[in-house]
């Protein structure tokens, strides 16, 4: 009876630990992927904004490829304004089926 009702339990803290170092390694990705993409900006200073927010993006897109554990069809929008960059990313979160 105690297996019963422990079980259950350790089967809970062993998929929660999954997907909390799941999502520590992605954030560490993401990071990474934001910082060298906002670095890539101090290298276009007399282009326009379009331009970099293009090149920022190829730089983020190209870190993040084939790093990205779980999540699905990542999209990076980046805003470059006088004083700031703003990198937004979404993406799906691809659990497989068991």
């Amino acid at each position: 009876m105690e297996t019963t009702l422990i079980m259950p339990i350790v089967l809970m803290v062993i998929i929660v630990m999954f997907f909390l170092v799941l999502y520590v390694y992605n954030r560490g990705i993401l990071e990474n992927a934001v910082s060298r993409g906002t670095k890539q900006v101090f290298y276009y200073e007399n282009e326009s904004n379009q331009e970099i927010e293009r090149e920022c993006v190829k730089v983020v897109m190209a870190d993040l490829e084939g790093h990205l554990v779980g999540v699905a069809e990542p999209e990076v929008k980046v805003v470059v304004s006088a004083q700031q960059v703003e990198i937004f990313m979404t993406g799906k979160l691809n659990v497989p089926e068991l």
